[in-house]
């Protein structure tokens, strides 16, 4: 049997925490300019995206890495994958469109998104701030990963490897000429995101086969380049490297991998514990993705002139943190933790860790 492994549910909280953090930052930059409480978490937070592409890629790996070659098991995991994403986001649009009807908070999203059902069915790669449901973008990496996977059902289990090594190259080579195909979803499947998930399967069949040396090395590593990276490409602000897709992947890309290797090796050699704390957090991280976004936009509008002193800007904070957390947990409860509680987990890992994938956007 399989370990279970409770430190990606941990990172999937802090992943969660850093990335609320850092949409709070935002608003704190583009509203209340006098006081920047989170400012310097506007830097790095937007990574906590790449972080769980690869956190995507090691846990789908992981669960059904047995079952690769074997079509018959095709049509159960793409049920689980449609089931896992989208009735909870369904139920997020609903409760976002009831909020901002009740709270008469409409204006501060863009116009228009009353119209966005094909976003919410995740058809158009935009992001937007001020969109219904911003976050939607990211789950379209998940989608295209999750089919790219569901291939490996239909071919010998032998052929994952040099697919895998394929698509990279592919990747490679589009950045070297300069290829951008003109339909989204085939740009898609040329971007370095795409590298943030493939490591991530790597880092779960290096594991599967033993090797989990020097977790803590991986670790220190880990930081070691971020911070080097950071301070080589970061720009004039913030959010300059984040929206920089390359950059940002060189960035944050083998940082989230090694982060991943590490939390996991580190888990099953004793050496890396992250805090039993976060794992809450990570269970209610999906909906609290969904739903943070909303809820923060519709208080900025509500929460109007707060910005006059600090201790009234800290009430700001703390009411922005509460509400972000606590309607996703809400949704958790009535939602999402129903729809994992019906359905059997693979072996040795978690329910809401095999059946919830989680992408955060800058």
């Amino acid at each position: 049997m399989r370990p279970t492994l409770h430190n990606l549910q941990a990172l999937r909280g802090l992943a969660c925490l850093i990335v609320v953090l850092y949409h709070i930052a935002g608003y704190e930059n583009t509203f209340w300019t006098k006081w920047r409480t989170f400012h310097f978490v506007r830097w790095f937070g937007y990574a906590g995206v790449d972080v769980f592409f690869a956190l995507s890629g090691f846990i789908i790996t992981w669960a059904h890495r047995e079952q690769l070659g074997q079509a018959k098991h095709l049509p159960r995991y793409l049920v689980r994958r449609f089931r896992r994403i989208y009735p909870v986001l369904w139920a997020a649009a609903l409760a976002t469109m009831i909020l901002i009807g009740a709270l008469g908070t409409a204006v501060v999203f863009r116009p228009g998104w009353q119209r966005d059902y094909l976003e919410w069915l995740l058809l158009v790669p935009r992001y937007d701030p001020f969109q219904f449901i911003a976050a939607t973008w990211s789950l379209q990496y998940e989608i295209v990963f999750y089919l790219a996977f569901g291939l490996l059902f239909l071919v010998p289990k032998r052929w994952a490897l040099p697919l895998a090594i394929g698509w990279v190259a592919v990747i490679v080579a589009a950045r070297v000429v300069r290829f951008t195909p003109q339909p989204f979803w085939a740009n898609m499947l040329i971007s370095p995101y795409v590298l943030e998930f493939l490591g991530g399967t790597g880092v779960a069949a290096v594991v599967a086969r033993g090797f989990v040396r020097g977790p803590r090395i991986a670790l220190g590593f880990a930081l070691a380049w971020t911070v080097a990276l950071v301070i080589l490409l970061r720009g004039a602000t913030p959010d300059e490297l984040g929206g920089w897709t390359w950059g940002r992947f060189f960035a944050f890309g083998p940082p989230s991998v090694l982060l991943v290797y590490a939390v996991v090796a580190g888990e099953l050699t004793g050496r890396v514990h992250l805090p039993a704390r976060l794992r809450p957090l990570g269970d209610a991280s999906y909906s609290i993705y969904l739903m943070h976004g909303p809820v923060t936009l519709s208080l900025v509008h509500l929460m109007w002139g707060m910005n006059t002193n600090l201790p009234k800007h800290l009430v700001w904070i703390a009411v922005q943190l509460a509400a972000a957390f606590a309607s996703g947990w809400l949704l958790y409860v009535l939602v999402e933790r129903p729809i994992l509680s019906r359905r059997s987990k693979p072996k040795g890992v978690p329910a809401s860790v095999a059946t919830s994938q989680l992408t955060l956007h800058s």
